[in-house]
């Protein structure tokens, strides 16, 4: 069970007893009222679209080799074969420096390009492979359901067959997107390929960052091609905007709500190293007006509000005496892409869940405690940031959908009104058909 309790905290998993669907007021966001089905649908008159299923931050399964010298070597068992190093509870408790050490990535500022570290290699595991992205560890003992609820329910209830027509698009998600091109090429194969086997266009299903770079990918396809072989993205959980979770690892790290495990300070060293955490920090077009770090002025009354602007995260990284996060920055700062995608679009949130929104600081960064200031959201991305894909309804003629649910970031992909809306909707050629 400690194991179990470990990889959930790792996904940022803190399950609630119960989750429903909400009413809401827009015009265009009925309310989530679509329930597990019974199974006894008849199959043979079901149109199923094939999916893809894109995982957010930590969604993937990574495996690593390394060999190590000197002090190094002796911290750090040798390694000459691939191995499993996120995430391995065996890691975790016995052999973390190791883990964040292997992970950590370094940046090399006249190429705006990241590598592993020296004598280390990092891959992806079970690449293309839907367990890649159902479980997000392979210790039986301790596996931890990531989309493995969402996908079990469309099998058995819809007849899908893992692999086929349902697929997984596992990627490194220490990368930002301007690092993951082969991945991109190999999304945009995979698409065409099951667009072409099962005759019906494809729908994405993605959570989280994974939704961030659904987006990112169709941004830079044709309007032609996005609308021979799209026909919808399921968005769950994203943060269309970033999220202040960012801020916080980048301010204090995060130690996955595991204090007793982890030093937030020796993460933050390996969160700070990642593009993907910096490219995760809110957007100034949703954020540019909103305070994320509050800090008071040594020696005089004056408060210094720090939002979403090259300026102030700049100030925000040479106060944290972190230069390169500011360099990796102006490498992730235009990748999100807040341009309508020009598919069909159904957005699925959470709500309810005390979500950081701000740091406040009683004196300047470097000499006082700081705090967090809490809003509504899902526990990692703000109601504000969820709502953004409602800019798109009058930017593009494809259908935007908005459904909300008091479920936090993890538990909705688990939630059964979730199940049986995505069931409704892979299984109706247009969106009309499915009611409210």
């Amino acid at each position: 069970m400690l194991f179990a309790a470990i990889c959930f905290a790792l996904i940022q998993c803190s399950a609630p007893q119960g989750t429903r669907p909400f009413s809401s007021n827009f015009r265009f966001h009925p309310q989530g009222n679509s329930i597990l089905g019974s199974g006894s649908e008849d199959l043979g008159e079901i149109t199923l679209s094939p999916i893809l299923v894109v995982p957010g931050c930590g969604g993937s399964r990574l495996e690593a080799r390394w060999q190590k010298k000197g002090d190094q070597a002796k911290r750090c068992r040798l390694s000459e074969n691939w191995s499993t190093i996120w995430v391995d509870p065996k890691m975790v408790l016995l052999y973390q420096y190791c883990m964040r050490e292997n992970l950590k990535l370094q940046f090399d500022p006249m190429t705006g390009k990241t590598s592993n570290r020296e004598g280390v290699e990092v891959r992806v595991k079970m690449d293309g492979k839907l367990a890649s992205v159902e479980q997000i560890n392979d210790n039986p003992a301790a596996r931890v359901n990531y989309f493995g609820k969402l996908t079990e329910y469309l099998i058995k209830n819809y007849g899908y067959r893992r692999d086929e027509n349902i697929r997984g698009a596992p990627y490194d998600f220490r990368k930002a997107p301007y690092e993951l091109g082969e991945y991109f090429d190999n999304m945009e194969k995979t698409l065409s390929e099951m667009k072409m086997q099962y005759h019906r266009k494809v729908t994405i299903i993605c959570h989280s960052m994974g939704c961030l770079n659904t987006v990112y990918f169709l941004g830079k396809r044709s309007k032609s091609w996005k609308d021979e072989h799209i026909q919808r993205v399921i968005s769950i959980g994203a943060p269309w905007g970033g999220s202040a979770e960012a801020v916080k690892a980048m301010v204090f790290g995060n130690n996955l709500q595991l204090p007793f495990l982890f030093d937030e300070k020796k993460l933050r060293e390996l969160q700070r190293s990642f593009p993907g955490t910096i490219y995760l920090l809110p957007h100034p077009a949703l954020y540019g007006n909103t305070t994320l770090v509050k800090t008071n002025v040594k020696d005089s009354r004056k408060t210094r509000l720090l939002r979403a602007s090259d300026n102030d995260y700049k100030f925000l990284f040479n106060e944290l005496d972190y230069d390169t996060g500011y360099q990796i920055y102006q490498y992730t700062k235009d990748l999100q892409s807040m341009a309508a995608p020009e598919v069909e679009m159904w957005c699925l949130y959470g709500r309810g869940f005390p979500t950081v929104s701000e740091i406040d600081f009683d004196g300047e960064i470097s000499d006082s405690e700081g705090r967090e200031v809490f809003g509504d959201g899902d526990g990692t991305v703000s109601i504000k940031s969820s709502l953004y894909c409602r800019e798109w309804v009058p930017q593009q003629k494809e259908p935007v959908r908005l459904r909300g649910y008091t479920a936090n970031h993890i538990e909705i992909l688990k939630d059964p009104y979730v199940l049986g809306l995505v069931g409704e909707i892979v299984s109706r050629e247009n969106y009309e058909d499915i009611s409210d």
